[in-house]
């Protein structure tokens, strides 16, 4: 049989332990100072011992060795020997920390702050870690390099047996070098009888060879799993040791400092899981598609001409089971906003902290369910969100306490879908928006003009201008004057919109509205010069008549268009598109670009449909102005139009 590489396995490892460490962090986060619950202290020990277990199995060994010490502490919290502690907490979080980094360092490599951070826990239980360093320039010259790895018989303990001793021996073939400290292996009666299925490895370089180091493990006499391999003998080119690949519970600590290297894996999974039942719905509809084309057939290969009746609930069924299937495909995708919203208490815990404010986070709708996609590039802006309202909006306690509120603010997390996207909100209850002082900040640095007439909305929306920033200090968290205006590009780029409402002194909410998927867009269905175009929904805030918007010429400007008492660039779809129109535009559609309004000449809207996308650089080439394509009832293709590329890049550099 052929032998099975655990190294196949090793995204799956990642995948499972990516979810265990957002249970234990979700854990960590919900102990106070003496308040955690049995429940609780178990579900994050096991989270911990899965880590453990799983990262030997699959060679992460350095994550192996740091989750034993986390386990080891919090086995004396579980215990009741030891106090859940704020100082405990916020070490095994510095710890959980690095375990994600060492995830995306990959199987060999190590951090150099590993051993100290080791230290420490084993420090809190009051246990000392002996460390021993292996200089590389005590391996002699032209010495081979073996990789030995033994896996011990589950019955070796009951039959009195020590197989550490296996790697002691190995110290007798002469002038052998090994990355294992040979001294500090536990003894065979200090070990967990539990841990009798794991394996040891040990790298030993030494002018040998593979016969003598067999004749010394056969020459112990016992039954073990032995597997002895030539390993690198180039430095230049030699993987990094494998290190100590003892049990877990023995969890030896003689290793070389090593520099992080690059990341191996990406931190983005490339997998998804999916509930059974959602398999078993997709199952079900393939299995009645096949009935509905079966019937189908039968009626096209018939003699007779076919029953038009029977025909048309034929192709009902049809158009019924590809709906159903075409949903049931976008749920395989769909993932909960929990899954998201899960990465922001540890954010909010340890900024609230920097920044000497307390905070208290409710997280609602987090079963709402959005496009894995959108979720993954939703993530970035809904950080900043949350660091600016931490920043800008909550007030610290005792000004909040001067305005007559609770010392503690409170910052809330809401996802709810509402018809074909999903709303997430971004609500404080802190200072809110002082908008005298952003209009005058604004006027300061020629955002707006001095005479600008703007709405209590608009100058909330001043905030999204680039390089535009209230704070009064630079500082770690903010006042660069970066990120607002990218929140709102990204968001854009997915199709969806923000707005902010922000009362004085009653506290800020940011509506970001996000389409539940990417591969099927919300559409108006417009024609111009005799072509049929989509425009994305969420981009389109009005359509008028073109008399009303009263077009004309501004030398200099191009075309413009007024509208609600201001001027915009009017963009002809037809002649920038190169159609030839054979009437004049009758609509005008005002697209929203990145905060600022165009307005897109049109011939007739035709409705409103959910389009699926495909790209046109697959079959054909990249058009200006146009973001895919898609296909119509009637078979034709329609383009679906991007409003950012057909706007006059001077008119959106001048507004910005």
């Amino acid at each position: 049989m052929d032998e099975v590489d655990l190294q196949d396995f090793s995204d799956m490892f990642l995948e499972e332990c990516r979810e265990n460490v957002d249970v234990l962090e979700r854990g960590l986060l919900s102990m106070g100072e003496g308040d955690a619950d049995d429940d609780l202290l178990n579900e994050v020990f096991r989270a911990a011992h899965s880590i453990k277990g799983g990262g030997a199995t699959f060679g992460f060994l350095k994550i192996s060795e740091l989750t034993h010490w986390m386990e080891t502490l919090l086995d004396e919290m579980r215990s009741h020997n030891r106090a859940v502690r704020d100082e405990d907490v916020e070490l095994l979080l510095v710890a959980l920390d690095m375990v994600r980094e060492l995830m995306d360092l990959g199987a060999e490599a190590d951090h150099p702050d590993r051993l100290g951070l080791q230290k420490k826990l084993a420090d809190a239980v009051g246990e000392e870690i002996v460390v021993t360093d292996t200089p590389e320039a005590a391996v002699p010259a032209g010495a081979k390099t073996w990789n030995i790895t033994f896996r011990p018989q589950p019955d070796l303990m009951s039959r009195g047996n020590d197989p550490l001793l296996l790697l002691r021996e190995t110290a007798k073939l002469g002038e052998m070098h090994t990355t294992l400290d040979l001294n500090a292996l536990p003894e065979w009666e200090d070990l967990d009888p539990k841990a009798c299925h794991m394996s040891w490895t040990a790298e030993l370089h030494a002018d040998v060879e593979k016969e003598t180091i067999a004749e010394i493990f056969e020459w112990i006499e016992f039954d073990c799993d032995l597997v002895i391999e030539a390993g690198q003998s180039d430095k230049d080119t030699a993987a990094p040791p494998a290190g100590n690949s003892a049990t877990p519970d023995s969890a030896p600590v003689a290793e070389t400092k090593k520099a992080p290297k690059k990341a191996a894996a990406n931190t983005e999974t490339a997998s998804i899981r999916v509930a059974t039942d959602k398999i078993d719905q997709l199952i079900n509809l393939v299995g009645e598609l096949v009935i509905t084309q079966s019937m189908l057939d039968r009626i096209g290969s018939a003699e007779t001409a076919p029953d038009i009746e029977e025909l048309r609930q034929r192709l009902s069924e049809l158009d019924r089971n590809t709906r159903e299937l075409q949903e049931s495909v976008m749920q395989v995708r769909m993932l909960p906003m929990s899954s998201g919203f899960g990465r922001l208490p540890r954010l909010v815990r340890d900024l609230s902290r920097k920044l000497e404010k307390q905070v208290e986070l409710v997280i609602e709708g987090g079963s709402t369910e959005i496009d894995k996609t959108v979720l993954e590039r939703l993530m970035d802006p809904l950080v900043h969100l949350v660091r600016n309202s931490l920043d800008h909006g909550l007030e610290p306690p005792d000004e909040r306490l001067a305005a007559g509120k609770s010392e503690t603010g409170q910052l809330t997390l809401s996802a709810y879908q509402q018809g074909g996207a999903v709303i997430v909100e971004i609500i404080d209850d802190g200072r809110g928006i002082n908008r005298d002082r952003v209009l005058s900040l604004a006027v300061e640095r020629g955002v707006v003009s001095e005479d600008a007439s703007l709405s209590d909305d608009e100058i909330c929306a001043l905030i999204f201008a680039p390089g535009f920033s209230t704070a009064d200090e630079v500082s770690d968290v903010s006042g660069r004057g970066v990120g607002m205006d990218v929140v709102r590009r990204n968001i854009q780029d997915l199709g969806g919109r923000v707005d902010i409402k922000s009362p004085a002194g009653k506290g800020t909410t940011v509506s970001i509205r996000l389409p539940l998927t990417l591969a099927i867009l919300e559409g108006q269905l417009v024609r111009a010069a005799d072509q049929v175009f989509v425009i994305p929904l969420l981009s389109i805030v009005e359509t008028i008549e073109i008399d009303q918007c009263q077009p004309s010429e501004i030398p200099g400007a191009g075309n413009v268009c007024r509208f609600r008492e201001r001027y915009l660039p009017l963009v002809d779809l037809a002649a920038r598109l190169g159609l030839k129109k054979t009437t004049k535009s009758a609509l005008v559609a005002i697209c929203d670009i990145h905060g600022h309004l165009i307005g897109l000449e049109i011939d007739e809207v035709l409705g409103q449909q959910q389009v699926v996308i495909k790209a046109l650089e697959d079959n054909f080439y990249a058009i200006p102005g146009v973001a895919g394509a898609t296909i119509m009832s009637d078979g034709s293709v329609a383009l679906i139009l991007d409003p950012p590329a057909l706007a006059p890049s001077s008119s959106i550099s001048a507004a910005a």
